[in-house]
């Protein structure tokens, strides 16, 4: 569970001790409160460029990891393709 390549050179247990924002982990619990609310798999959502200004000036645009953006896609893509997003933060 220690995570790096040489326990002996750092015992620094990666699993653990790392600080690092949730990523996937994180999905399961999105769908899952979605399905809770009505939704299915196959139901649309709109994946495409959002920008939200949670302080004013501060704007909040996450991204897909690959930059692109695939119009109305049934929520079980974001599971069954694992769609990441890049939270990008910019006045």
């Amino acid at each position: 569970m220690q995570g790096g390549w040489q326990y002996n050179s750092s015992e620094f247990n990666r699993a653990t001790q790392a600080q690092r924002q949730p990523g996937s982990a994180f999905k399961p619990f999105v769908y899952l409160a979605a399905l809770d609310h009505g939704f299915t798999p196959a139901t649309l959502v709109l994946d495409a460029p959002f920008v939200l200004e949670h302080i004013p000036g501060q704007f909040w645009r996450p991204t897909n990891y690959s930059g692109e953006y695939y119009g109305p896609t049934p929520i079980r893509v974001g599971v069954e393709k694992s769609k990441k997003s890049d939270d990008r933060t910019s006045g």
